[in-house]
C-alpha cells in the first residue's frame, strides 16, 4: 500500500512539472531591456506585452525618436513645393522574444479611429477600441519582426515603431 501511494505521489509530481514547464519556458522567452539612461521617453504611446496564456502585462519603455530627413536641402525642397519642418517625433519600443506574444498599445493622445499596421505581409489584424489596440505576433528567428503602427491615417506624427529580436543564445557576460 505504501509503495502504491509513493507511485501515485511520484506521478502527481511528474505531471505537475510537465504542466508547469511550458509556462515557465514561455515567460523566460521574453526579454525587455531597460530604457537607456539619458535617452528621452515619449508619452504618446504606452506599450505592454505578455506571453500567450499569461494574465500579467509587462510594460515596455517607449523612447522618443526622430524620423524623416535629418539633413534637408531647403532651397531644392521649395523648388518642388515641399514644406519641410524638420525631423518628426515618433515612438520606439524594443524587446526580444520567441514564440508568440500579445501586444497592447495604448494611444495616449485620444481615440484611435484607425490603426494601420505594416508591413501588411505579417497579416496582423486588429480593430482599435477607444485608444486601445491589441494584437498577437509570432517571432521569426531568420527575419525578426519590425512593425510600424500608423494612428488615424497619419504618417506625419505619432507613429509607433516596434523592433523585435529573438533572445540571444550566447549573450556576452
Amino acid at each position: 500500500m505504501h509503495k502504491r501511494r509513493s507511485l501515485i505521489w511520484l506521478f502527481f509530481v511528474f505531471a505537475t512539472m510537465t504542466i508547469t514547464e511550458p509556462a515557465w519556458t514561455a515567460a523566460a522567452a521574453l526579454e525587455i531591456p531597460p530604457h537607456p539612461t539619458g535617452f528621452p521617453t515619449n508619452g504618446t504611446w504606452s506599450v505592454f506585452c505578455r506571453s500567450e496564456g499569461f494574465e500579467e502585462w509587462r510594460e515596455i519603455p517607449v523612447a522618443l525618436v526622430r524620423t524623416g530627413h535629418q539633413e534637408f536641402d531647403e532651397p531644392f525642397a521649395k523648388t518642388v513645393g515641399l514644406n519641410y519642418q524638420g525631423p518628426i517625433a515618433a515612438s520606439l519600443v524594443r524587446f526580444s522574444f520567441s514564440g508568440s506574444l500579445e501586444i497592447r498599445a495604448v494611444f495616449n493622445k485620444g481615440d484611435l479611429r484607425t490603426a494601420a499596421i505594416v508591413p501588411k505581409s505579417y497579416g496582423i489584424k486588429t480593430q482599435p477600441k477607444g485608444n486601445d489596440l491589441k494584437f498577437t505576433i509570432s517571432q521569426n528567428s531568420t527575419a525578426p519582426r519590425k512593425i510600424v503602427i500608423r494612428p488615424n491615417d497619419n504618417w506625419a506624427e505619432d507613429v509607433l515603431h516596434i523592433l523585435t529580436n529573438p533572445p540571444e543564445d550566447k549573450a556576452p557576460s
